[in-house]
């Protein structure tokens, strides 16, 4: 895109007032982040390597590497909610 292109598009500014509570990720009634459109996913844990803060999980008939660094005390055997290849939570 040539700069006479980028110095005429519109500038998206964001509305005056956005409430806080609507710039994080939540679900909608399908079960999609209402933010990115990403679902979560029920994983089992098969492996973890601390150090790395990984997690090797199976998700369906497929496994995946996840991050865990924002959960606590992963074992194997865990079940875990995962959104955009990241452990969220345990669950329950």
């Amino acid at each position: 895109m040539r700069n006479e292109e980028q110095n005429s598009l519109p500038s998206k500014e964001p509305p005056a007032e956005m409430p806080l509570d609507s710039m994080h990720c939540g679900l909608n009634s399908e079960k999609h982040c209402v933010t990115c459109s990403d679902e979560v996913q029920l994983a089992n844990v098969l492996q973890i390597n601390q150090e790395e803060q990984y997690a090797l999980v199976m998700i369906e008939d497929t496994i995946e590497e996840v991050d865990i660094s924002l959960v606590e005390t992963i074992s194997p055997g865990d079940q875990l909610l995962i959104h955009g290849g990241v452990a969220i939570a345990h669950a329950d």
